[in-house]
């Protein structure tokens, strides 16, 4: 009774391990698709700080063009209320200048991102159609090796010794003949 248990568990584990290479495979296949999906999200939500960041340059660059008119116009403060007004534009205008300065530098981070994330994703996009490629040539190659096996005949094998150990005992033959002839001589010698 208990070996038949452990037969069902092997059988149990081969078959985990095979579902688990079959899970495997089809996670490899799914793979680049996925990662293209997340790139093209990445690539809208870059697309849309890109847009806003466009737009809120737009806006500074008018915002600058007016504090520069109101500059030139109230260059020649007359009283004190008109003096505080002309600092606060320049602070206004000064600050602006910043926040420009600081918001291209953002567009250009995010459109940099947004280049590399398309190039990713289209590599993406590329290995995901080979990996598909090479999956249909694989299922039509190995049908074609399924169906094109040759059956294997059973011949009798004569047993017919190769020239080249025929010429090897032919040589060996006279050598044993002397040696034989050698041994013959000393021992007549001895005798004698």
């Amino acid at each position: 009774m208990p070996r038949k248990k452990t037969v069902k568990r092997k059988n149990k584990l081969q078959s985990n391990a095979l579902t688990l290479i079959q899970k495997m495979e089809k996670d490899f296949l799914r793979f680049p698709a996925e990662l293209a999906k997340q790139l093209s999200k990445e690539i809208a939500t870059n697309k849309q700080k890109e847009n806003k960041l466009k737009k809120l340059i737009l806006q500074l660059t008018n915002q600058l063009k007016n504090s520069e008119n109101r500059l030139q116009a109230n260059s020649n403060p007359i009283g004190a209320n008109a003096k505080k007004q002309l600092q606060a534009a320049k602070k206004a205008y000064t600050n602006n200048i910043k926040a420009k300065a600081l918001i291209e530098k953002e567009l250009v981070i995010i459109s940099k991102q947004l280049q590399t994330a398309a190039l990713k994703q289209a590599k993406f996009i590329a290995v995901g159609k080979n990996i598909q490629q090479f999956e249909k040539e694989w299922s039509k190659q190995q049908v074609k090796t399924i169906s094109t096996v040759p059956k294997t005949k059973i011949k009798k094998t004569i047993n017919k010794k190769p020239a080249a150990q025929h010429q090897a005992e032919s040589t060996q033959t006279p050598s044993m003949e002397v040696t034989d002839n050698i041994a013959s001589n000393e021992v007549t010698t001895e005798v004698m």
